[in-house]
């Protein structure tokens, strides 16, 4: 077990940032969290120091009417905001922020481009273990792209202790770069992270109201800037299923790259009748 043979080291940081935001929502907020995305390290045996990926860590704020306020924040650090409403419904951040690009006025993300990551991003070198896979949202520039990607296994897989009838649901934030401006690849660096990854029931996925928002999310704070105020924000009320929003509220259409269903509403998928094992994969 690595667990047994090294240590996992977090970097050192001083508490003393904040988060601030006036709340404009009809479903009011009930709780509300901060999510750290930090990298985690592993040293071996040997002292060798390993990247394993990010981590979400959750400090919780607090709600006084129409305010929310999360304080004692490692400085430096990157936060997705998370909120729960008094109906239950979950309103998430995700960052969408990408390096500006080297070309004058740094230019936007253009069709062509959606469309040319879409079509590898749906190959099977990166939806093989999916059922389903959607593109809730997509930013970026010429030579950047941040991605929140959707996926959904319902046949039955190898590994991990797996139960009859358990799916897999994941949310992940993709990276891709166009380094030559000729083609469109994953960023080397880190080419993406989950936000969640969940074996659950079929009952349970068609409960969830969760709402993904990339105004709440990549919230930086600096040794010059260990304060963010984000004045008013707009929430919005979760329905069924899992859907992306832009800052005034308004739902973006998923785009499918397998599967034929839509990712929320009622017509979420249905149970795959396809037998046949697979690993469980991912970060």
């Amino acid at each position: 077990m690595l667990a047994a043979l090294a240590a996992v080291l977090v970097p050192a940081a001083a508490r003393a940032g904040g988060i601030r935001a006036v709340v404009e929502a009809t479903d009011p907020i009930k709780r509300v969290w901060a999510v750290q995305r930090s990298v985690q390290r592993l040293k071996d045996s040997q002292g060798k120091v390993h990247d394993i990926g990010l981590y979400g860590r959750l400090h919780e704020g607090k709600v006084d009417g129409n305010r929310i306020a999360i304080e004692g924040l490692p400085v430096p650090g990157r936060y997705d905001l998370q909120l729960e409403t008094a109906s239950g419904g979950t309103v998430a951040g995700w960052d969408a922020t990408v390096p500006e690009s080297d070309y004058e006025g740094d230019p936007p993300l253009d069709e062509a481009s959606r469309k040319a990551i879409f079509a590898k991003l749906g190959n099977k070198q990166f939806s093989a273990f999916a059922d389903d896979m959607w593109v809730l949202d997509v930013r970026g520039n010429i030579q950047h792209a941040a991605l929140l990607v959707m996926t959904l296994r319902m046949r039955p897989f190898v590994g991990g202790g797996y139960k009859e009838g358990e799916w897999v649901w994941r949310i992940d934030r993709w990276h891709w770069e166009n380094p030559d401006e000729h083609t469109w690849v994953p960023y080397q660096e880190r080419p993406y992270y989950a936000l969640i990854r969940e074996r659950l029931y079929e009952k349970q996925y068609r409960d969830k109201r969760v709402c993904y928002a990339r105004h709440l999310g990549g919230i930086a704070l600096t040794k010059d800037r260990p304060e963010a105020n984000l004045n008013t924000v707009k929430i919005p009320t979760p329905v069924a299923g899992i859907v992306a929003v832009n800052p005034d509220g308004s739902r973006i259409g998923p785009v499918v790259l397998k599967g034929s269903r839509n990712a929320s509403g009622p017509d979420q998928p249905k149970a795959a009748e396809s037998k046949g094992g697979q690993s469980e994969g991912g970060r």
